[in-house]
């Protein structure tokens, strides 16, 4: 399988798509393996999901097939790739997280690469209050990765699932 995350949700308000499962991992407990492509917990759109001007993506992850070029889905809101693109946590080129914020138009990549068949803790942030070339951060494991510039001071409330372990392309 391509990855496990954990993460805290509330029981039954996901539907489950491709393959994703709950499974029992040693070091973090009953956490969910998805195996790539459309496997994800997909849960419908609400105003619980619609951040505004503020925004924290925090999964842990334990990739296992990383490639240093296929795109893997994390946490996403969007339709697919620049339609209607809220936010997106992902891994890809030189196997780094990478954030979208607000449409793709400010998208960064992180410094460090991941490893695959370890876990890493990732946590993106947004702060639209912050001055336009430090709203949005990356920690890996606790440590500050990157700061990245931001156009947007708001997150568009598109009317889009929130999934976790995919990404719609």
């Amino acid at each position: 399988r391509f990855a496990r995350w954990r993460w805290n949700a509330p029981p039954g308000t996901g539907i489950v798509t491709g393959g994703a499962a709950v499974v029992d991992d040693p070091t973090r407990g009953r956490v969910g393996a998805f195996p790539g492509g459309t496997a994800c917990v997909q849960f419908a759109d609400g105003t619980s999901n619609r951040p505004g001007m503020a925004l924290t993506l925090s999964a842990w992850v334990f990739p296992t097939a990383l490639d240093g070029t296929t795109p893997f889905g994390i946490i996403s809101k969007r339709a697919a790739y620049q339609d209607r693109s809220a936010f997106t946590l992902f891994l890809w080129d030189r196997d780094a997280a990478w954030v979208d914020v607000d449409t793709e138009a400010d998208r960064f990549g992180g410094a460090q690469a991941l490893s695959n068949d370890r876990w890493t803790q990732l946590t993106a942030v947004f702060d639209g209050s912050r001055p336009s070339a430090e709203r949005t951060r990356l920690y890996v494991d606790g440590v500050l990765d990157t700061v990245s510039g931001d156009s947007a001071t708001t997150i568009t409330p598109f009317a889009v699932p929130l999934r976790i372990g995919c990404m719609p392309d």
